[in-house]
């Protein structure tokens, strides 16, 4: 194998044979090169008359070893990585071989300035100029015609004395095994040793920095052609016409048709990103566009919801619509207004499809450029006022604070404190109930909300309301509280039943476990305030 290595550029050379190749990493005639490979395997004198004096290989394009088959592959290098193409009958394997190249010495991949043209040396035609390579210590421009037809020009005397360059293994940046040297290569001025180890993995390596100097790389302009291939409906204009110098940077508008949308682009295969309907691409070979312009669905649906203490408003084309669900065309937007219930609320989180998104500071959310079906939701939190509550009960004490059932129970500068774990008398629970009990808003005092209570059994004209609350007492309350919301409104609650004993019903409706009831200890503000909440929100039968 390593005669072969050292000898394809010779057979290049020395046969008539047409290679469909270029410096840019063009696709290879497979047929010419499998006549190429069996006359290099038949001619086995060849080699003899050839000797050794190309050991220092050829460093654009060589035969090495099949990532697949483990037959002969044609290797080059072409687009920054190492290109293969397998020659033996059955494979037709090809692809980019795996390389790693450490980032402090990767090469960058340079070309020259430009090209220019001279006579074929076999046909007379023009020949173009196809990349530079290295024959023994020799350096050479490689010109093909366009019947492939190839002439070498000698540039210059190579300035390495390669029989001074001593390449001891290393360690292989991959695996850590051992790798030797195996091939020579160049990208721009530099040029790299390769090390290939055991499991075939390769390492490069930087054995002269600046070795070449390519300034004097003759130039031609206008030579490289840009095709662009559409699927869909759309049109394109390429600023500056569609050929291009080496190096030159070329952009392409697009405009999608009627009902279509332009959804991808690619440069020689390559994926572009698409800016207001424009891409941007560097000129290094001729090149191939192509985009594709996508059918859209005529309705897309966006719904929202609002979670918590606000709603949404929502803005399509200048109109107002229902906000909860909304068909629009594909890459419109729509407008929410954020309407937090009073000014103890803010919107807490906002998601699109799951992702949650910045929240705006004015409170205007706009949906932009929908092209799929969307589900935004909304969240609106509670601004607790107050210092000292806990979490456990954040969601009671909100509903007391924002019906007006209940208020701060102290206050110390502009901090408000809800006092939680301070004990309810008979009377705060009683005024309590009957204050949520007064849809009409007719009980304005502590002693007319007394006197509704006691006329609906809640409550003894003539008890102690000053004592401390128990979980017996309040459950007595709550049971003829039910009742009395039953016979005023003609609804029956889900889980009361009026003939069962206050204590099933006390459980039934989850207000306490058997066994706190049993317990029978004494009632705080926190207590109070989750009773509420929990009586708000029973259902019932109208």
């Amino acid at each position: 194998m390593k005669k072969i290595l050292s000898l394809v550029l010779a057979v290049l050379m020395l046969s008539s044979l047409a290679i469909s190749a270029n410096a840019a990493g063009n696709v290879y005639d497979i047929t010419d090169l499998m006549e190429l490979y069996k006359f290099m395997t038949s001619e086995d004198d060849f080699y003899e008359q050839m000797g050794d004096d190309m050991s220092g290989g050829y460093y654009t394009r060589w035969l090495d070893t099949c990532p697949k088959c483990s037959g002969v592959a044609l290797f080059r290098v072409a687009d920054s990585a190492i290109k293969y193409t397998c020659l033996e009958d059955g494979c037709g394997a090809s692809g980019s071989y795996d390389v790693v190249v450490s980032p402090e010495t990767k090469p960058e991949p340079e070309k020259p300035d430009g090209i220019t043209t001279i006579e074929c040396g076999s046909c007379e035609r023009i020949a173009k100029y196809a990349g530079r390579v290295k024959v023994g210590s020799k350096l050479y421009y490689e010109y093909r015609c366009e019947k492939n037809h190839e002439t070498f020009v000698e540039v210059e005397e190579d300035k390495i004395d390669w029989d001074e360059i001593v390449l001891s293994p290393i360690k292989c940046s991959r695996c850590n095994r051992y790798a030797e040297f195996s091939k020579y290569y160049t990208f721009g001025d530099d040029l790299y040793a390769v090390f290939t180890c055991a499991a075939g993995h390769t390492t490069y390596k930087v054995v002269d920095e600046n070795i070449f100097d390519w300034e004097d790389d003759p130039v031609i302009k206008g030579d490289y052609r840009i095709r662009v291939y559409t699927t869909g409906t759309g049109t394109y204009t390429i600023y500056g016409g569609n050929t291009a110098d080496y190096g030159e940077t070329k952009t392409i508008k697009f405009s999608a048709g009627k009902g279509y949308v332009l959804t991808s682009v690619t440069v020689n295969g390559y994926t572009m990103a698409i800016d207001d309907n424009e891409v941007s691409f560097k000129v290094t070979e001729d090149t191939v566009v192509r985009a594709n312009f996508t059918r859209y669905a005529a309705n897309l649906t966006v719904s929202a919801s609002a979670a918590g203490n606000g709603s949404l408003t929502a803005t399509y084309n200048g109109k107002t619509v229902n906000a909860a669900k909304v068909n629009v065309a594909y890459g419109d937007k729509i407008t929410y207004k954020l309407v937090p219930a009073s000014a103890d609320y803010t919107v807490s989180s906002i998601k699109v499809n799951g992702k949650s998104v910045s929240i705006p500071a004015s409170k205007t959310f706009t949906l932009s450029g929908i092209t799929s079906d969307t589900k935004v939701e909304v969240t609106f939190a509670w601004k607790n006022p107050y210092s000292d509550v806990s979490s456990k009960y954040a969601q009671a004490v909100e509903y007391v604070t924002e019906a007006g059932i209940m208020n701060a129970a102290a206050s110390e500068g502009s901090k408000l404190y809800f006092k939680g774990t301070d004990k309810v008398t008979v009377k705060a629970f009683a005024a309590a109930l009957a204050e949520m009990a007064d849809t009409a808003d007719k009980l304005d005092t502590t002693a007319e909300r007394i006197v509704w209570a006691e006329k609906y059994g809640l409550v003894k004209e003539d008890a102690d309301l000053s004592v401390i609350c128990t979980v017996q007492a309040a459950a007595k309350m709550v049971d003829k509280y039910l009742s009395a919301l039953e016979e005023l409104n003609d609804i029956d609650f889900d889980k009361y039943d009026e003939d069962e004993s206050v204590k099933d019903n006390a459980v039934a409706i989850g207000m306490v476990s058997a066994k706190t009831y049993e317990g029978n200890r004494n009632l705080t503000r926190y207590d109070l305030a989750a009773v509420c909440r929990l009586i708000a929100n029973l259902e019932y039968d109208d």
